[in-house]
């Protein structure tokens, strides 16, 4: 299970919870990192590193388990409708799309529910934009908290059971 949010320029909160079991790879292809970590906030990531390559070119993932998934949700506290609450959930899909690939496969039952407290007013165009945004963004990053997470075992170790050195050691 994994958590992100961010306060907007505005005052407005956009906050996302994930439980993340998925088929794809939560792996940047270009340097074995995680994906859903590129869209941190300054600091957030600092303890991670690229893993070494001899870790990459030695993973083999096994197959899959058939049932998995990646369920979820995004809210904020501003007020919002019905139709912008599941924007807000449509576009979360955009962050799960960005941490992990492939998403949505046939065997996934990827779930994301967006929500509104309503504790703040209703935003106009601009910030309902950047509070669309912020709902991707803190998904991938969710996404990313939750593997980091994760404790493995032997038919499933977890990243940093597979990648030690991804993990930058702390002074």
């Amino acid at each position: 299970m994994g958590t992100a949010s961010v306060v907007l320029p505005g005052g407005a909160t956009v906050a996302a919870l994930v439980v993340a079991n998925p088929v794809g790879s939560v792996l940047d292809p270009r340097d074995g990192t995680l994906a859903g970590a590129r869209y941190g906030l300054p600091g957030e990531f600092d303890h991670l590193q690229p893993p070494l390559q001899a870790e990459i070119d030695a993973w083999r993932p096994q197959n899959a388990p058939s049932f998995n998934t990646t369920i979820g949700v995004v809210a904020t506290d501003l007020t919002l409708t019905k139709a912008q609450c599941g924007k807000l959930a449509a576009v979360a899909h955009d962050g799960l799309a960005r941490a992990i690939r492939p998403a949505h496969t046939m065997t996934d039952g990827d779930t994301i529910f967006g929500l509104a407290t309503c504790a703040g007013p209703e935003p106009d165009h601009d910030t309902l934009r950047e509070v669309l945004a912020a709902g991707a963004d803190v998904f991938s990053r969710a996404i990313a908290h939750a593997v980091l997470a994760a404790t493995g075992h032997e038919d499933a170790p977890a990243y940093l059971d597979v990648f030690p050195s991804a993990q930058r050691k702390r002074a």
